[in-house]
Order: structure tokens, then sequence, then C-alpha cells
């Protein structure tokens, strides 16, 4: 399918993980997108802190009741995020101007962008070690969370520059509402 087009891009989803699961388990491809995989072990990756925060806030028969659900709508989030990634990374060519084809340029995100956000992050937390202990609950290690982050502004950038692009004020459209203001 094309990037932006999201039907026939899950050829299978399976079951969470209830508890520690083998090798195979984790590695087993809940989605493609495209020529991308997700795994089962991303997926379950995604799912923690969800499920972490409704946990927190729904009793245990709510929870599973609506554990189905939330795997779906993560599913579909980590599929969206997936293609917006591709989008970024290997541009389409588009129209830009009458019968004029140009093609983005890919975007790219700088590692002092990624450390940026994490240390923001980190000033979140009232101590390194609770920063730590949050990356731990959550299976994480530092260079996950700095990829994952680098992936954020990725789509940030390209979201950023797709809204620009169709932005198309004219002179008089400006100077009308300038004059009506």
């Amino acid at each position: 399918p094309a990037s932006g087009d999201r039907a026939g891009t899950i050829l299978a989803a399976e079951e969470m993980p209830r508890r520690g699961s083998d090798a195979a388990d984790r590695n087993r491809i809940v989605a493609v997108v495209n020529n991308d995989v997700i795994t089962q072990a991303e997926l379950h990756r995604a799912l923690v802190p969800v499920y972490l925060q409704m946990q927190a806030t729904m009793g245990p028969e709510d929870l599973a009741k609506q554990l189905d659900d939330i795997k779906k709508k993560v599913l579909d989030q980590l599929i969206d995020e997936r293609l917006m990634l591709q989008e970024a990374r290997s541009p389409r060519p588009v129209e830009v101007g009458k019968g004029k084809i140009g093609t983005p340029p890919v975007i790219e995100v700088t590692d002092e962008e990624a450390d940026e956000m994490l240390r923001d992050t980190q000033k979140r937390f009232a101590s390194p070690e609770e920063f730590e202990e949050a990356l731990k609950e959550q299976n994480l290690t530092l260079e996950d969370l700095r990829l994952r982050f680098k992936d954020q502004i990725t789509i940030q950038k390209l979201i950023g520059r797709e809204i620009r692009s169709r932005l198309d004020v004219s002179p008089s459209e400006i100077t009308a509402y300038y004059e009506t203001h």
C-alpha cells in the first residue's frame, strides 16, 4: 500500500503476552507497515505505560474489559507513527506547482535535539535516581529513550512541514483580514 494508506498495513494481530514470554513470542510479528514490521515486543513496550496509567485509574474488571480496545488503539498508534517515520525518512514526490513535481527533503534530527529533549524530561523528576527508576519500570535504557525522542521530533517536524505546505494565504487575503481587524 502507499505509505499514507493504512488499509492493508496490518497482516496479523496477536495477543499481548500475559507473563514472561520466550524469544519467539517477543519476536512475533503483529503488523507489517509497508516493508517495516512491528513485533510483539514493540507492542508490549508501547502498552506498558498506557496499561500502568489505566491501572492507576480503573478497577481490575474494567481494565480487563478494555484491554483489547487498548491494544488495538496502541497498535494503531504504532502503525501511524511508522507511516509518518517512513514518509519523513523517504518522502514521496509531490506536486509543488502547476504540473511541477518535487520531493521534500528527508527530515533529519540531530543528537543535540534529542539530548535537549532528554534533559528536559530528566528535569521533571525529583532526582536522577527517580528518573532511572522510571526507565527501569518501562524496561527502557537511556539510548532507547533517546531514539524514541528522535522519532518523536522527526514526526513533529514532518507534521510541521506538511501543515506549512498546505497553508496558502494570498497577499490580498492578508490585506483583507488586516483591514477588517
